[in-house]
């Protein structure tokens, strides 16, 4: 019976396999960006909904804090 060889070259387009870790980092800064963009349009429709005023201009700011588990990687 005779088995093809596979060729590295035809899993040129293939994804690399991720470790556990990478994989979690990954899931970690795609659920942080969602927050990120999640917060940005809570204040686009804040801003959106407020009456403006040229005496009480409306400011809009965003602080991030950086979890604790991450503040001290090395």
């Amino acid at each position: 019976m005779h088995q093809p060889v596979e060729d590295d070259a035809d899993f040129v387009d293939a994804a690399p396999s991720k470790t556990p870790s990478e994989s979690a980092a990954v899931l970690q800064m795609m659920q942080m960006l969602q927050q990120t963009q999640n917060l940005i349009l809570q204040q686009q429709q804040d801003l959106d909904r407020s009456p403006r005023s040229p005496r009480h201009p409306t400011y809009a700011a965003a602080a991030y804090e950086e979890p604790l588990h991450l503040r001290f990687r090395t």
